[in-house]
């Protein structure tokens, strides 16, 4: 009775970590991108992979790895608008965190 008790349990704790998947997706992105190297020229972007040369999103990467470290200059000079990219992902995993704190208060309480 006790281990199904804890399976149930488990199971919920999963579903609820899956629920907000995204949360987590986001945080892990910005901590490899503020762990990326600036001094390399690699790149994931695909257009750059075959061949273009001008892709309207190349060195987004790289400005918000250079505004994470402070370098805002550096930034502006990889992609106008790294800055504001960073900004926009900050307040969504904001608002994605709160979400997840009003979720597990909600659940807390339940029953009472």
């Amino acid at each position: 009775m006790l281990t199904s008790a804890i399976n149930i349990k488990k199971r919920l704790t999963l579903k609820r970590l899956w629920r907000h998947r995204e949360l987590f997706f986001w945080i892990l992105a910005l901590v490899m991108l503020y762990r990326a190297d600036l001094h390399t020229d690699f790149t994931l972007c695909i257009p750059s992979h075959l061949g273009f040369e001008n892709c309207p999103g190349c060195g987004l990467g790289h400005s918000i790895t250079a505004a994470m470290h402070g370098d805002f200059e550096l930034s502006w000079s990889y992609h106008y608008l790294g800055i504001v990219a960073l900004g926009i992902l900050l307040f969504h995993i904001l608002k994605l965190f709160r979400n997840l704190i009003t979720e597990l208060k909600n659940t807390e309480n339940y029953g009472q």
